[in-house]
């Protein structure tokens, strides 16, 4: 064997990447694969029979351990973008997404408004809380049109809001697919991020800019490497500096 093929061969049998427990595969694929899209037919056959969806319908769903998770993957709604969604409701107060998400109800009290609740509080409150299991089914139901969510949601995420992913209609199902495939790709283009956006602004306004250490900060840092994303005009006249995310 040469060196190479030792090579190929160490990275094929011992790479985690590549590593495979088929107990766990096979636990994983029956125990959750299998009981989601299980709930997903059993949630089509109800819809078919119901001749369209209905908010029961998927109050009953999401009574279910699963029933959170099967909503997000019909609608290629990430668990997430979820929890951004709760916690904006929760510190913007604002009227019309409160009553959409039935929050007078929840009857939670919080001692901390600023710390975001875990995947786990979530899907517990789901299944434990009907004013709030009946706020996220109605999120999927109204949030559409919620004039917030339209404005501080991109397009491409608002759109896996349509009512027509909960009517399980092929056109809406290949988008759901379609958004599933292209999330990543969208975001590794980054021509909506922030730095992006930023650097189009600068130069649109002929203003100078470098990136990378600041010497007049790294003198007063020299425990901590800062990488700063825009410094204004140059890092040896530095006007304003800028660190985005």
């Amino acid at each position: 064997m040469t060196s190479e093929e030792s090579k190929i061969k160490t990275i094929l049998d011992f790479n985690t990447f590549f590593y495979i427990d088929p107990e766990f595969e096979e636990r994983f694929d029956s125990q959750t694969v299998a009981a989601i899209a299980n709930l997903l037919a059993q949630t089509h056959q109800k819809v078919r029979q119901a001749q369209g969806p209905t908010l029961a319908i998927y109050e009953e769903l999401l009574q279910h351990p699963f029933g959170l998770r099967a909503l997000l993957a019909l609608t290629a709604f990430s668990n997430e973008l979820l929890k951004r969604v709760i916690t904006v409701a929760r510190l913007k107060n604002d009227a019309e997404l409160d009553k959409l998400l039935h929050r007078s109800s929840w009857g939670i009290a919080e001692a901390e408004r600023f710390a975001e609740w875990s995947s786990d509080r979530i899907e517990r409150l789901v299944m434990e809380n009907s004013a709030f299991r009946r706020g996220i089914a109605n999120l999927f139901f109204g949030g559409a049109s919620n004039p917030l969510l339209v404005r501080i949601l991109s397009p491409f995420h608002v759109k896996k809001l349509s009512i027509r992913k909960l009517s399980f209609e092929l056109d809406a199902m290949i988008d759901t697919l379609i958004r599933y495939r292209e999330f990543g790709a969208r975001a590794a283009r980054g021509e909506g991020n922030p730095e992006m956006v930023i650097e189009r602004l600068l130069k649109d306004m002929n203003l100078t800019f470098e990136r990378g250490d600041l010497p007049i900060l790294s003198s007063d840092e020299t425990s901590r490497k800062r990488t700063i994303d825009f410094i204004i005009p140059n890092k040896q006249r530095p006007s304003l500096i800028v660190e985005c995310s």
